[in-house]
């Protein structure tokens, strides 16, 4: 009589992290606004700002063993403001932006990473009635997690620190004045990808 071996199948990773995906987020942002100029109120050199944000981005993975490099660059538009001390209107950042490289380490169905890269945007500043927008670019970096639900679905979350650049604001008639506009962003992230 003979007695057949069971079969052994080989199991691979759950999920592949390769190639493309695209996505949307919804976040939280907390942080300081800093000014150095001509200010008119002395309340505004430092003040906290916070607000919601929400988005979309893209990116690309790459697989080698159980290690993920990507790249990803999102876009979120963006209601963090000022809470101004001194009265007077709130200064506010309308849309967030980053290009980053990332690297993760894939366990099956869950993927830890860290990222870091360039951020960028774009802020509004309200002296006396007067609005000057700008553009800002600095760095950002940080850390998630994503978790794959389906065949090419995943959902995320994340923190990153983000420190905007200086920009100067430059207020005609009747301010007349040029004040530089810095920014450090603590965020956090949720959201879903859809690879393809």
């Amino acid at each position: 009589m003979i007695i057949e071996e069971p079969a052994v199948i080989a199991t691979a990773s759950a999920v592949d992290w390769s190639g493309f995906y695209a996505g949307a987020h919804i976040g939280y942002g907390a942080g300081t606004q800093f000014l150095d100029g001509v200010i008119i109120d002395p309340d505004d050199e430092e003040q906290p700002v916070d607000g919601f944000l929400g988005g979309v981005h893209l990116g690309y993975n790459v697989q080698m063993d159980a290690v993920v490099f990507g790249v990803q660059t999102d876009l979120s538009l963006s209601a963090i403001a000022s809470e101004e001390l001194g009265g007077g209107a709130d200064d506010t950042v309308d849309w967030l932006g980053s290009t980053t490289a990332r690297i993760g380490l894939a366990l099956d169905g869950v993927l830890p990473y860290v990222k870091a890269g360039v951020a960028y945007g774009g802020g509004t500043g309200d002296a006396a009635g007067l609005e000057v927008s700008n553009t800002h670019v600095g760095w950002t970096a940080g850390a998630g997690v994503e978790i794959a639900v389906a065949d090419n679905i995943s959902v995320f979350g994340e923190y990153a620190y983000t420190d905007l650049g200086a920009e100067t604001y430059s207020f005609g008639a009747p301010v007349n004045a040029d004040v530089d506009v810095s920014m450090q962003l603590h965020t956090v992230k949720a959201g879903l990808n859809f690879g393809f």
